[in-house]
């Protein structure tokens, strides 16, 4: 009898330790959450625009010479793309 109850304890506290052990994995490394590949594409949009006005204000400032023309999206090329076909 005494020696279910040992085994009961320490499977107890071996439970313990892995639920402890899981919850400081959790906070420690999340799992990265996945984003929507639309909001991605928006979000690279953002980024490549402040990047190439960031640019042309650092130009000015230190009075550079002319800009080099900016990083097109594959969306931006296909809308103008679509834009040169029609006129």
């Amino acid at each position: 009898m005494n020696g279910l109850i040992y085994i009961l304890a320490i499977l107890g506290i071996a439970f313990v330790i892995m639920m402890v052990a899981r919850g400081l994995l959790a906070v420690f490394f999340p799992k990265p959450d996945p984003k929507n590949p639309y909001i991605q594409m928006h979000q690279i949009k953002d980024t490549n625009d402040k990047n190439y006005d960031e640019y042309l204000n650092w130009l000015d400032k230190k009075g550079h010479g002319v800009p080099i023309p900016k990083f097109e999206t594959p969306e931006d090329k296909k809308a103008k793309d679509k834009i040169n076909k029609y006129l």
